[in-house]
């Protein structure tokens, strides 16, 4: 077998580009592409691939790290969704209309953020009982995104693992071929028998 180039110090690599056979990363309405090309150039001058295979980790290392901001984001966006039935739901025993008022609230109407500021003061509330209701009401997907983020942490670890012990036996079978190459055993005679 074959070992690959020995790795080049850090000082003496460039980060990669993105090879055309890895296609341009999954980016959802909203997302932006240049965070992601920012991630994907820190994470590759950082690691800086010496093959194929570090290189398929390292897109793995980069594409599990935004899965998990991905699925973060997820999940504020998802209690600031709720916040509005869960402002109502809070509001209701304080106020008439209480809907009427989120509704507002939500659009961030001036007099009507004051109001529900007032009615959350007064009963010795705040912003985070609102969102604790919004939690409350979302409890079950929240606990499905945290599975599914401690799944990407995991599978981000793995594959850091994966480039660790590649380079490892790398490191190894360039140690093994040097000392070989150092030690070449002892000196043999014309014929070909040692003496």
């Amino acid at each position: 077998m074959n070992p690959s180039p020995a790795p080049a110090s850090t000082a003496d690599r460039t980060p990669v580009q993105r090879r055309n056979w890895a296609g341009e990363p999954t980016m959802l309405l909203g997302e932006d592409a240049d965070g992601y090309n920012e991630l994907f150039a820190q994470v590759s001058a950082r690691l800086i691939p010496n093959d194929v295979l570090e290189d398929m980790l390292m897109r793995d290392v980069v594409d599990l790290a935004w899965d998990v901001r991905r699925l973060r984001r997820m999940k504020a966006n998802l209690l600031r969704l709720r916040a509005r039935n869960a402002m109502s739901e809070v509001l209701a025993p304080l106020v008439s209309g209480a809907y009427a008022l989120a509704e507002k609230w939500s659009a961030r109407d001036a007099a009507a953020v004051g109001r529900v500021e007032a009615a959350l003061e007064s009963a010795g509330l705040s912003m985070d009982t609102v969102m604790a209701a919004a939690l409350r009401a979302e409890i079950d997907e929240f606990e499905r995104i945290d599975a599914m983020i401690a799944d990407a942490e995991n599978r981000r670890s793995t594959a850091l693992s994966e480039i660790e012990r590649h380079r490892a036996s790398f490191a190894q079978e360039l140690r093994d071929a040097t000392a070989a190459a150092a030690d070449p055993g002892p000196p043999q005679p014309p014929g070909g028998e040692a003496v």
